[in-house]
């Protein structure tokens, strides 16, 4: 999720009326970056390219092992 509880937040869900030149407008509103968009809540997300999400929370999950 976004890095601080107190960061940029929309507390509910909302359509994404339309994005382009760095930025996405929903809400009457307008954000230029990324976007984390939740069921919850729309977050503003300080990542600019895939390298830079950090995974580390989910790989330390078990991995359900097939039965046998």
């Amino acid at each position: 999720m976004a890095s601080r509880p107190d960061a940029p937040h929309l507390p509910r869900s909302a359509p994404i009326e339309a994005y382009g030149k760095g930025g996405f407008a929903f809400a009457d509103m307008s954000h230029r970056g990324s976007l984390l968009c939740l069921p919850e809540a729309i977050w503003a997300w300080p990542v600019a390219k895939p390298e830079e999400i950090d995974f580390t929370p989910y790989w330390k999950k078990p991995i359900l092992e097939n039965e046998e």
